[in-house]
């Protein structure tokens, strides 16, 4: 019978629980960390996975913005990247994240948006081009045990799609085999950042509604982060802006119902 391994590993932004093997038991512990349970050989993978899957360390506290009933979270990363993530302040479902990394000569990049969807209105005087609206719309929702795209303004039949993992196991590809439709879903936080492979039994998907419904089961491991970083928005200080404009000061995380 092979050794077990008992490693407790403390949850913090530098060294992420992301990275744990799949095939590692965790244990939720209450004092904020994890128990795994693992062999010898998978303890050596975790090592090396965690080692090679830090994310960059802040460049400084996270500041907390509550406005519009929603709090806005903004993170500085030493590598000069940025991410804001707005919650909803009763439920603190995430409604939308967004990164962005310094240009190569040290401007400001482009905000990518990770999760849900910035209302952007078109303006003749400023924009050329209009997207038409019947064209393909992906938006990724996260519920606590799942990540799931959207794509919508799909109007083939069911069995001509195609939903499958990369060669890589490092993004979701969807494909119609009327060759319509081609579409790489990317996973970041997960893969990128998290050092994790995505894994085939974790993933379904339907259709309906002229909506392509792609849905990939949290790991355990990411819930396990998920959860501290819930723990750290309900302790952190946020400045509140009415909707007249009146600022407040900074005061304790607004009590979930």
């Amino acid at each position: 019978m092979s050794k077990v391994y008992i490693m407790r590993v403390v949850l913090t932004r530098s060294k992420t629980t992301a990275a744990f093997p799949q095939c590692c038991f965790c244990i939720p512990n209450p004092l904020g960390s994890t128990l795994l349970l693992c062999t010898p050989a998978l303890s050596r993978c975790f090592m090396s996975a965690a080692a090679a899957s830090s994310p960059p360390p802040l460049k400084g506290p996270k500041t907390a913005v509550i406005s519009g009933g929603r709090r806005k979270v903004h993170s500085d990363f030493v590598d000069g990247t940025e991410m804001v993530e707005e919650f909803d302040v009763v439920t603190d479902e995430l409604l939308l994240r967004k990164r962005r990394k310094p240009t190569t000569l040290g401007g400001e990049g482009n905000w990518i948006v990770e999760v849900g969807q910035e209302d952007r209105a078109f303006i003749p005087e400023r924009d050329l081009l209009c997207e038409s609206s019947s064209m393909p719309v992906v938006v990724r929702k996260d519920t606590n045990d799942a990540i799931v795209f959207r794509v919508r303004n799909l109007p083939y039949p069911k069995d001509v799609y195609s939903v499958t993992l990369s060669g890589d196991r490092k993004a979701i590809v969807v494909r119609t085999s009327n060759r319509k439709y081609f579409k790489q879903l990317d996973v970041p936080d997960l893969t990128a950042r998290g050092g994790l492979t995505l894994d085939p039994s974790l993933l379904t998907w339907d259709h309906q509604m002229n909506t392509l419904i792609v849905t990939y089961a949290k790991p355990q491991p990411i819930k396990i982060v998920e959860m501290q970083e819930k723990r750290e928005r309900a302790a952190m200080k946020a400045t509140r802006i009415a909707d007249n404009g009146d600022v407040s000061a900074p005061g304790a995380g607004c009590p979930q119902q």
